[in-house]
């Protein structure tokens, strides 16, 4: 017998994508916490990698949403159809999980010493390139949820 799901919609717990969902929040918060930390430290930082916390601080209102209408919908009668897979929700905490470890490198002081900001700087452990592409990916992550969120606003 077919399956009449969609391969596109499946029924999900509302609970367990708002638990995913605020572990999101969390880590992304950290991040750009940790990500200023580091900008202002290295004042001349580079611009791939202030462009890549700029690319995180917003993604970071998405998730934000997603709580929203998950949390909106957990008293409901009627099944929650969410178009938000876990699965996104963890690739997007997984590219969050290896920023931070990389601004985990550091010790984020607020040293004014020139040479100290500099060797700072010349730590970051990626090149221009990858950063950028790290930049690409969360905004591909954000364009993935915010395109979940429209959908699954469009079903409430």
């Amino acid at each position: 017998m077919r399956s009449t799901a969609s391969p596109i919609a499946t029924m999900a717990d509302p609970l367990s994508i708002a638990g995913s969902i605020a572990g999101l929040i969390t880590i992304a918060d950290v991040v750009i916490r940790n990500g200023y930390k580091y900008i202002s430290a290295v004042r001349d930082a580079d611009k791939a990698v202030v462009s890549l916390i700029g690319e995180i601080n917003s993604l970071v209102g998405v998730p934000h949403s997603l709580r929203n209408v998950a949390e909106g919908l957990e008293g409901d009668e009627v099944p929650f159809i969410a178009t938000t897979q876990v699965h996104h929700i963890k690739s997007c905490f997984q590219t969050l999980k290896k920023i931070q470890a990389l601004l985990d490198r550091f010790e984020l002081s607020k040293s004014k010493d020139l040479v100290h900001r500099s060797v700072q700087r010349l730590n970051w452990p990626l090149t221009r390139s990858d950063t950028k592409s790290l930049a690409v990916e969360v905004a591909r992550h954000r364009e993935t949820l915010v395109l979940a969120l429209n959908a699954d606003e469009m079903q409430v």
